[in-house]
């Protein structure tokens, strides 16, 4: 490859180690990836001006793929290790096993907390019902709705 500029040289290898923000680098508005990046937008325009290379972009389309291989790997084990739950007591089990998990459980949409925990939402409403059941105390009378269709649940 040929003699790069130490800022683009830093940049490059700041993009190689990053897979995700390397199509931003190449395709994004030249202010935008500048400040995403934090350099001069001259930075960008000159790799830019390298990536139009086709060896330059053979050797670091290679490159990309030894990071993005690398990091496949090691995060192979967690994907394995972490297992949809598909049952209300493993959902449970997990959102409790979560730091804040109960309360981002109670208080999310179900969509994003089935996304979240990796879950059907069927699940997390079934999980949600069997979380917030609890007996009231026999003196305390049930609330009645200001509904005149209302009717109590022995009748409906």
């Amino acid at each position: 490859m040929e003699q790069l500029s130490p800022a683009v040289a830093s940049l490059l290898e700041r993009a190689v180690h990053q897979p995700a923000l390397f199509t931003p680098l190449r395709q994004g508005h030249l202010e935008s990836v500048a400040a995403l990046f934090q350099v001069h937008p001259f930075v960008v325009s000159e790799l830019r001006e390298h990536l139009a290379r086709p060896t330059v972009r053979k050797t670091v389309a290679q490159q990309l793929f030894r990071t993005w291989r690398a990091q496949r790997k090691a995060l192979s084990p967690a994907l394995k290790a972490r297992r949809a739950p598909t049952t209300v007591t493993s959902l449970l089990e997990q959102v409790k096993a979560t730091p804040g998990g109960m309360e981002l459980f109670l208080n999310s949409p179900t969509e994003t907390v089935a996304t979240l925990f990796n879950a059907h939402a069927f699940v997390v409403d079934a999980a949600r019902a069997q979380a917030t059941q609890h007996e009231a105390p026999a003196h305390v009378p049930m609330p009645r709705p200001s509904s005149p269709y209302w009717l109590p649940p022995a009748h409906a």
